[in-house]
């Protein structure tokens, strides 16, 4: 940062001195002032990037982490977890039916969106949130030896800001590329991968109830989540359920799984925020932040939730910090829940970390989840 200040300071002494010797309207001197002005404003911007990110995150915490650098030893395989601890789903015990195949005769429009992704406007009748909702179904879905298979869920969480695009198509993490090879490999069997809008600044709740910003916990673990089974070919049953997110998603992720467990019987963290929760969220209600804390739920709920947590961080992340995820699988193992965590050695919070820890979330969780 400060040498980028030297530089502005370097430019704008040089613009000065040399100014009144480039004062020709000769094609030479009108390129060496050219050449001045923009030298300076480039380095002003650079320098103003800079200290944003510093005062910010910082996010990128290296000139290699912003080109999108390695992050180091991101082996799915060490991710595997345990072996499976589901039983298969039953083939054939429901029926096709509904728009997409689903069981449950749902009546949801979807529109086409990016690769293999549909999207929806979808208003929840218990909450009534009104949010972006966006579904993949892999290749094997449309598979006619499929046709009564029920596949299992990962509900995807972007971070804030920001929005479902960041999982979608072109998006930062693109998740139909991470994935798709994996499915093709065996890697990790399909999943139908749900994108549920968690909000943003305005009304950021930490995808829980918050009074004045309306019921977005309730709209993902049972709206969205009741909405998706009535009209895909998926199981209802939360043993076939993971959350998957990024940021303030994956602090999302871990709280849903830990207080829904009725809905969903994994969480996955990429970069989570502090799992004690934001109290300023909660308008300044600290009991209310407790009751949608990870944390707090891990220490005090009985008795704990049949759930499994995969918590996955950057040594150099200075916003996520591996210290939160190690204080809650610390907590989650004091409470007899099963949870792991998975540390790289490089890379800041930003997306070109998180997009290289999409596979081994996946791996982990077909380790645990193999049969569905």
């Amino acid at each position: 940062m400060w040498l980028t200040v030297l530089l502005v300071v370097a430019a704008l002494v040089a613009t000065v001195a040399l100014w009144p010797k480039l004062a020709s309207r000769t094609p030479l001197h009108v390129a060496g002032r050219a050449g001045l002005l923009v030298t300076g404003q480039v380095c002003a911007a650079l320098c103003a990037l800079i200290i944003v990110n510093k005062s910010l995150g910082p996010f990128y915490v290296t000139w290699a982490d912003l080109f999108g650098q390695d992050v180091g030893d991101v082996s799915a395989e060490q991710a595997s977890g345990g072996g499976p601890d589901l039983p298969p789903s039953v083939a054939g015990k429901n029926a096709p039916g509904g728009p997409h195949g689903g069981p449950h005769g749902g009546n949801q429009k979807f529109d086409p969106y990016s690769g293999r992704f549909v999207k929806t406007s979808f208003t929840g009748p218990k909450s009534g949130v009104t949010g972006e909702v966006d579904v993949y179904t892999p290749p094997q879905y449309d598979d006619p030896a499929n046709k009564n298979r029920e596949f299992p869920v990962v509900m995807l969480l972007h971070g804030i800001p920001g929005t479902n695009s960041g999982w979608v198509g072109g998006g930062a993490m693109n998740v139909q590329k991470q994935v798709e090879p994996l499915f093709a490999s065996g890697k990790s069997q399909p999943f139908v991968l749900v994108v549920a809008d968690i909000g943003n600044n305005s009304n950021n709740t930490q995808c829980s109830d918050v009074p004045g910003k309306g019921k977005r916990g309730t709209w993902l673990a049972d709206d969205v989540r009741s909405m998706v089974v009535g009209n895909f070919r998926v199981s209802p049953d939360p043993k076939k359920w993971a959350t998957l997110g990024y940021s303030t998603g994956g602090t999302c992720a871990v709280k849903l799984a830990v207080q829904h467990p009725q809905a969903f019987r994994y969480g996955m963290s990429i970069a989570g925020d502090d799992f004690k929760g934001d109290t300023s969220v909660f308008n300044g209600d600290t009991a209310l932040r407790d009751k949608n804390s990870a944390m707090w739920l891990l220490n005090n709920q009985k008795p704990a939730p049949d759930v499994a947590l995969w918590l996955m961080t950057s040594k150099e992340d200075q916003v996520g910090l591996t210290r939160f995820s190690d204080e809650l699988v610390l907590a989650a193992r004091q409470a007899g829940v099963p949870a792991e965590s998975f540390t790289v050695p490089r890379g800041g919070h930003v997306t070109g970390t998180w997009r290289q820890l999409v596979e081994p979330a996946f791996v982990w969780l077909n380790g645990k989840m193999q049969g569905s």
